[in-house]
């Protein structure tokens, strides 16, 4: 973790990627770790093959992803929620110089990771990977926003379905800490469950509207 740590504070120019067709926990650690790392004042790229789903519109950031990568040299390429580099998708080859010649943080929670960074952080102990992701940022908390912190909330409950799941003590603490960090628990609950039959209605749209795409 220090060794990450490390590549933060020294490094400049960075690439975030979760895996394709991201659930709560992918696109909470990976957009968390691109507001955290452009707080910072560095320079972030955050991309995914795939179009973010409607569901997660109420936290209006959306805009910020990309499905092109635009710059031509990263320092690190960091891997959110991922148990192997191919569920990212066809980066790896169709930027194959960049992912040849750039380090790769591999951060997630998943049993059987391939291990396939230069430096992995891995537990499969913890809830989700924004559990993770929290306690790599801890030591610089001040620099956790309320929006990093709603982020990092959103990515524990929609990955332990509220706290049914996958959670172990420490997930409490981190839960804690993150509300005290002033994350937005009320927003994160009325859109994930209170308001679902919207949310599904917004998905359906959403297929439909792929599906004539795809004719």
């Amino acid at each position: 973790m220090r060794k990450i740590q490390e590549v933060i504070k020294k490094e400049q120019n960075f690439l975030v990627i979760a895996h394709r067709n991201v659930d709560g926990d992918a696109y909470g650690s990976s957009m968390a770790l691109y507001f955290y790392l452009r707080h910072l004042g560095k320079t972030v790229e955050v991309v995914n093959e795939f179009p973010i789903t409607p569901l997660f519109s109420f936290l209006d950031i959306h805009m910020n992803i990309t499905k092109e990568i635009v710059g031509k040299k990263f320092d690190a390429i960091f891997v959110c929620d991922c148990g192997e580099l191919s569920l990212i998708g066809k980066y790896p080859e169709l930027y194959s110089d960049i992912f040849e010649n750039t380090p790769i943080i591999n951060i997630d929670h998943h049993n059987g990771n391939k291990m396939f960074g230069d430096y992995n952080l891995v537990d499969t102990e913890a809830s989700s990977t924004c559990e993770l992701l929290y306690d790599l940022l801890k030591s610089d908390e001040k620099n956790i926003t309320p929006q990093i912190a709603t982020l990092l909330l959103f990515g524990i409950i929609r990955d332990t379905n509220c706290f049914k799941n996958s959670i172990r003590p420490h997930t409490f603490e981190v839960t804690s800490k993150l509300l005290a960090l002033q994350a937005n628990y009320e927003k994160v609950i009325f859109y994930s469950y209170k308001s679902e039959k919207i949310n599904y209605l917004q998905l359906y749209g959403y297929a439909l509207e792929n599906l004539i795409s795809l004719k």
